[in-house]
C-alpha cells in the first residue's frame, strides 16, 4: 500500500485491533499512515492517546469522541444528550464533558476536537427515535412518512430554543479553552442539530476564530436518507468553514463502508474538499487489511489521501 501522507487512519480500526497505543502505532506505520483520530474519554472506555502522540507520529492529529452513535449503541454521552438542553444545570454537563475533552487533547498535543451533534429535546422524543427505528427497519412507507411528519413538525418547534442553547454551550467551551479548534460535526438524524443551513446560524452566533465544521460523510449521506438534504450539498454550502472530514462509504443502512464500495460521489467530495482540511478515514473495526487497502486506493485515486 503507498503512503497516504494527507489521510488520518482512524483509532476506531485501531482500538479494535490492537491492546495498547504502541502496538496501534506500530500497526498503523506498518499500514503507511502517520496521522491519527484520536478517540478521548467517553462511556465506552476507549484507549486514551498517550502525550505527545503527534510528536510520536510527526504529522497532526484530530481528537474525536466518544464512539459514534452506531458503535456506541445506547450508552449515554453528556455532550450528545444534554449540550442543547433548555435546562441550564444538565447543559452544564455537557460543557464540563466538552471542556474535559479539550483538555484532553491539549494535554496529547492535538489541537482540533470534533464536537458531535447533539439531540432536540421534542416531547416524547423516545418513542418518536423508537417509531422511526421500527417504520425504517420494516420498509414501510407510508408508515415512515407519517412518523417522519410528526418528526419534523416537532422539531420545528422545538428548534429555534435547542439552537440557542448549543451556542450557549460552545460560547462557554470557547471561553474555558480558546487556544482548541472546535469542528462542528453534523446531525445524522430529523432529531438531531445542526443540520446543513443550522451550521452557519451556530457559526454565526458564535463567533469564534477556531470554531469550524466537521463534514461526517456517513451522517450527510444517513440524514440523505432520512429526508434531509443531498449529501453532497452539505460541502458545497460549508467548504469555507470546513477543518476536516470524516471519509467512509454508505449505501442505505449499511454505514461505515470502505470508500468505493458504497453510493458516495467521491468526485464530487474531492471537488469541493478544502485543501487544508484534516483527512480521517472513518474505519469500522470489522474491516481486514484488504478492505482499508480499498478504502485507501480509491481515495488516493480522488486525490483526497
Amino acid at each position: 500500500m503507498r503512503k497516504p501522507p494527507a489521510l488520518a487512519l482512524s483509532s476506531l480500526w485501531l482500538a479494535g485491533r490492537a491492546r495498547s497505543w504502541d502496538e496501534a502505532l506500530a500497526s498503523a506505520a506498518r499500514l503507511g499512515f502517520e496521522s491519527f483520530e484520536c478517540l478521548l474519554p467517553g462511556p465506552a472506555g476507549e484507549m486514551l492517546p498517550p502525550r505527545g502522540l503527534p510528536r510520536k507520529t510527526g504529522v497532526r492529529a484530530v481528537a474525536a469522541g466518544p464512539l459514534p452513535r452506531a458503535y456506541a449503541g445506547t450508552l449515554p454521552d453528556p455532550v450528545r444528550q444534554l449540550a442543547a438542553s433548555l435546562d441550564a444545570p444538565a447543559r452544564e454537563r455537557a460543557i464540563a464533558a466538552l471542556v474535559a475533552r479539550a483538555a484532553a487533547a491539549l494535554e496529547a498535543g492535538i489541537p482540533l476536537l470534533v464536537v458531535p451533534a447533539a439531540d432536540v429535546a421534542v416531547p416524547g422524543r423516545d418513542d418518536l427515535v423508537r417509531r422511526l427505528a421500527q417504520a425504517e427497519a420494516a420498509g414501510d412507507p407510508a408508515g415512515l412518512a407519517k412518523v417522519r411528519a410528526e418528526a419534523s413538525a416537532a422539531r420545528g418547534k422545538a428548534a429555534t430554543g435547542a439552537l440557542d442553547a448549543f451556542c450557549r454551550t460552545l460560547h462557554s467551551v470557547v471561553r474555558a479553552r480558546p487556544e482548541i479548534a472546535l469542528a462542528l460535526s453534523g446531525a445524522a438524524d430529523m432529531l438531531e442539530l445542526p443540520h446543513r443551513d443550522e451550521v452557519g446560524l451556530v457559526l454565526g452566533d458564535v463567533r469564534a476564530a477556531r470554531l469550524g465544521y466537521w463534514h461526517d460523510l456517513d451522517a450527510a449521506e444517513a440524514l440523505a436518507g432520512r429526508g434531509g438534504p443531498a449529501a453532497s450539498t452539505w460541502l458545497g454550502a460549508l467548504a469555507p468553514h470546513c477543518l476536516g472530514l470524516a471519509l467512509s462509504d454508505r449505501a442505505g443502512s449499511e454505514c461505515f463502508l470502505p470508500p468505493g464500495t458504497g453510493l458516495v460521489d467521491w468526485r464530487a467530495v474531492a471537488s469541493d474538499a478544502p485543501r487544508g482540511a484534516v483527512r480521517t478515514l472513518r474505519v469500522d473495526p470489522r474491516w481486514d487489511e484488504a478492505a482499508l487497502r480499498t478504502a485507501v486506493d480509491t481515495l488516493e485515486t480522488r486525490g483526497l489521501a
